[in-house]
């Protein structure tokens, strides 16, 4: 319950911090924008319009990373901490924001990360960083599960299996949520 409790602190903590990264980028566009700008309009046959014209995308030079306090390493595997603080991505969703690196405004990188951005808005700001994190640290990022739903997904678009997947992108945060309540506490989120 107290690993917990800290985890939920952190997350608020860590919400905050995306907001002032997010405020340091206003040169944002939407999704759809992009979409249209790099002729990658078949990204459009899976996602709903209305989450491509709200969610945004920056081109950069340097993804942001959201750090992990090295103290965390008393609680957790230290080795899954060191590597996701020395992870250079190609690309990051923060809350409602897809940051890729300029060298890799691939439309199947947009593509992986727009499952993440499904996945913010179905669990929200708190939850989405509460369960992406503790989930870090019990699988490691090869083996996340929000991870492994967007690599499998993005492979279907790579097929071009066409259809819409939101609605098992959704569940599938959901149930992962769940599955952490049900693992570290018996009280609600």
């Amino acid at each position: 319950m107290m690993i917990s409790f800290f985890i939920r602190l952190l997350s608020k903590i860590i919400s905050r911090q995306i907001d002032r990264i997010i405020a340091n980028h206003p040169n944002r566009e939407t999704v759809l924008s992009w979409i249209q700008r790099n002729n990658a309009e078949d990204i459009c046959s899976y996602f709903d319009f209305a989450l491509l014209e709200s969610t945004y995308i920056v081109e950069t030079e340097n993804v942001p990373n959201i750090p992990i306090p090295k103290f965390f390493c008393w609680f957790f595997d230290s080795d899954a901490i060191e590597d996701w603080n020395e992870m250079e991505a190609q690309g990051i969703t923060l809350k409602d924001t897809i940051f890729i690196h300029k060298d890799d405004c691939y439309d199947w990188v947009v593509f992986h990360e727009l499952v993440h951005a499904v996945q913010w808005r179905s669990l929200g700001d708190i939850d989405f960083i509460f369960t992406y994190g503790i989930l870090l640290f019990v699988f490691s990022y090869d083996d996340h599960p929000l991870e492994q739903i967007a690599y499998d997904r993005e492979n279907w678009y790579e097929k071009r299996v066409m259809k819409k997947i939101e609605g098992c992108i959704d569940s599938h945060a959901l149930e992962q949520r769940d599955s952490l309540r049900i693992m570290l506490t018996d009280e609600v989120l």
